[in-house]
């Protein structure tokens, strides 16, 4: 449609192989735990990333303990639930 298709393709396979070398890097050099991680997308009210943000942190060995389903969308929750996730 705007005639970039070789260069939507050179970042797409770009993009791909940065994210193998952090998963080969991540495979290379398991956390020694699993860390907990808050990704806010917003802050008043609090939101919690959703959609494809919870795949990515558990990609790389750490969990999003207030969000843990992959594909769910994202939402808002208390600041209690934010500090004892």
């Amino acid at each position: 449609a705007v005639g970039l298709s070789n260069e939507s393709r050179r970042v797409q396979l770009s993009l791909r192989e940065r994210v193998q070398a952090v998963l080969d890097h991540v495979e290379e050099h398991p956390p020694a735990t699993q860390e907990n991680v808050a990704f806010v997308e917003w802050s008043d009210p609090i939101y919690v990333g959703g959609h494809w943000t919870p795949e990515i942190i558990e990609m790389v060995g750490a969990r999003q303990g207030v969000n843990p389903n992959p594909g769910s969308k994202s939402f808002a929750i208390s600041n209690e639930t934010l500090v004892t996730s």
